[in-house]
């Protein structure tokens, strides 16, 4: 049985090696990952790499696979939601958020615009800061560092070495990072003492994933992308913090 490789959006790194495993335990097929930033994903595929299956952390790297003809018509598998981590000792509420990020011992992280789409969703964040207290935002996103997302972060394989946003907090590249809840999840599992804040109604932004079969892949794909979609499958990312699409 030829093993079907599947690419992925980073901020699954914690649930796709679960879902590749209860597809492989039920039907046997193995599953190969590689995870890293969609926008660097798409990048190879339109490359030459040829995947079976796609899972995004956006709809726009699916579909100009679609428009492009590398791919069959994308579908939304799930939702995730940005949310602030930071330092406790900041004492950051959704009250106070702004203000305090204005601060300048306040290091914030983002990911990597344009290559990662967690990127592009913290800095929709960012954009927004005004409504809240006005000229902040050009000064947030001055002080903004790129902290992970970058070329360096494709990996294959399933769950990996420690959370690069973990790595940043650690090495003291941030003390604040803008990102997916289901990444700060996970990165308060491997650094304790980091606050998890919601961000204000007038900055939410939520993300929607979605998977796209590739031209030419094999037809366990189909099934693997119709088990993402099954009440199974949904009830396996909603116990990594996504919500359902």
């Amino acid at each position: 049985m030829r093993r079907l490789e599947v690419f992925g959006a980073g901020s699954l790194r914690g649930a796709l090696p679960e879902i590749a495993a209860a597809l492989r335990e039920s039907t046997g097929l193995p599953v190969e990952l590689r995870l890293g930033p969609s926008g660097l994903l798409r990048e190879e595929i339109e490359d030459g790499r040829t995947p079976d299956l796609f899972l995004s952390a956006d709809m726009s790297q699916p579909e100009t696979l679609w428009d492009k003809g590398l791919a069959e018509k994308p579908a939304i598998f799930a939702r995730n939601e940005l949310c602030l981590l930071a330092d406790e000792e900041f004492g950051i509420t959704p009250a106070n958020l702004v203000e305090r990020l204005l601060d300048p011992e306040v290091r914030l992280g983002t990911s990597t615009p344009g290559l990662d789409p967690g990127g592009d969703y913290a800095y929709e964040v960012l954009k927004r800061a005004d409504a809240l207290q006005p000229g902040s935002s050009a000064a947030l996103m001055r002080k903004a560092v790129q902290a992970v997302g970058g070329r360096a972060s494709l990996q294959d394989g399933g769950a990996a070495r420690r959370h690069p946003v973990a790595r940043a907090f650690e090495e003291g590249t941030v003390n604040a990072f803008l990102g997916y809840r289901t990444s700060a999840l996970q990165v308060r599992s491997e650094r304790p003492g980091l606050a998890l804040v919601p961000l204000p109604p007038p900055l939410v932004v939520q993300a929607a994933y979605a998977m796209v079969v590739l031209r030419g892949a094999a037809p366990a794909a189909h099934t693997l992308a119709e088990w993402i979609l099954s009440p199974e499958g949904r009830q396996r990312l909603v116990t990594h913090g996504f919500l359902p699409p």
